[in-house]
Formats: structure tokens, sequence, C-alpha cells
């Protein structure tokens, strides 16, 4: 408020300007900062003049007052007055962490102050949800992991495991000469397929040969036996 005087300085009157605060609280909604996050704005004298929740508009906070908390709004020097403070209040059974901004908002150098509160068990809360859902992610990359590397493993063995049956009909069963190793890599396992598909052409050219050859000596003895 100002006073209005004449020429004489005789005070004739009274200006004043009205401010509306009924927008205010939506201003300092404290959902924006964290989930649960209610805040207030104090006067230097510790009267809320707007509040998230609404119900403590015209009272003095409780923060203000309290013998814990009462120590964060006291005005000290140019760098207190400007400084940021945190602490863990306890009220209701409830506990919050708790941040305070001070400020100058006219010309009297008086210090205001923004405060939110935090519930702990939101705070805890949104950490056990962090942490799960990183353990789920760890989970599913091993899982990922697991299967790339047992699909790989897969892959790379097929190609043996083909050989070594191969290798154990040949020396143990019917002699099967016909089985060939399919392979589209380029690295080892795919020239070993080829070389071993090599080494069974060999082989089963010479048993061919031998075959052709048993027959020529069987027919040439047959004649022997005819003449004989």
């Amino acid at each position: 408020f100002s006073c209005i005087v004449n020429s004489l300085n005789e005070r004739v009157g009274v200006a004043g300007i009205d401010l509306v605060l009924s927008d205010l609280a939506g201003t300092v909604d404290g959902s924006g900062i964290y989930e649960g996050t209610t805040c207030e704005f104090i006067t230097a004298k510790g009267a809320v003049i707007a509040s998230s929740d609404g119900a403590k508009i015209g009272s003095q906070s409780p923060f203000f007052r309290g013998v814990g908390s009462n120590k964060y709004f006291t005005s000290g020097g140019a760098e207190d007055n400007h400084a940021t403070q945190t602490f863990y209040n306890t009220a209701g059974g409830v506990s919050s962490f708790v941040t305070v901004a001070k400020m100058s908002v006219d010309r009297t150098g008086a210090i205001w102050y923004f405060v939110s509160a935090t519930p702990m068990k939101a705070i805890n809360k949104s950490a056990w949800s962090t942490m799960w859902k990183i353990v789920i992610a760890f989970i599913l990359q091993i899982v990922v992991v697991l299967a790339i590397v047992f699909t790989s493993v897969s892959k790379m063995t097929e190609p043996l495991r083909t050989t070594a049956s191969a290798l154990k009909n040949i020396s143990e069963g019917d002699g099967d000469l016909t089985v060939r190793l399919t392979s589209s890599s380029k690295n080892e396992i795919g020239q070993m397929c080829e070389n071993f598909n090599k080494t069974m052409e060999k082989i089963s050219g010479s048993v061919k040969a031998a075959k052709s050859s048993s027959r020529a000596m069987d027919t040439i003895g047959g004649e022997l036996s005819r003449s004989m």
C-alpha cells in the first residue's frame, strides 16, 4: 500500500494493489516435481499464501514452526539467503524429503520460501520399481545371450556330430558312403565339411573302382574255369 499526498504534503488517500492468488496454487503444483510431492509458498513470517493441497492457505506453515525444521527458515548472509537446503522431516508418521528454496520477492529484502515435500514412501516405491525394471531387463538380456550362444554352438557342432555319426557308420555300420555334410559357413567348420565331402567322394570312388575290378576278376575267373 502507498499513501497519496497533495502538493501541501497532506495525506489525501491510500493506493493499493490486490493480487489474485487463486491460480497460484496451480502454479506450485508438486506433481511436476515428483509423484506425491506437495508444495507451499511461504512468506517471511511463515504464512502460507499458496499450497498445492489448498488446506494450509492463510495459516502458518508447520515447517516454519516445527522444532526440527524451523532452523531452515532463518535469514542469513547474502549467500545463505539464496541457498537451497534439504532435510528429512517426519510428521503424522509420514517421513518426507523436504527442499527449501529461499528467494527475495520485493525490495525490502525479506526472504520468502518455496517448500516442496516428497514422501519417502513414494521415492522408495519409485526406486524399487526402477530396480525391478533393471533386474528384469538384465534377466531378459541373459536369456537372449544364452539363446544366441546355444543357437551358435548348435550350428557349429551340428557338422561335427554328423561327421562323427558318418565315420561311426563307416567303421561299425553298413558303410554308407553317400553321406554328405552341408554348411554355408566360410569358416573352419565350412572348410572341414568341404574336405569331408571330398574325402567321402574319393573313398566312394575307390570302392566303386574296387567293385568294378572285382566284377572283372569274377568274369575272368569264370572264363578260365570254363576253359579248364
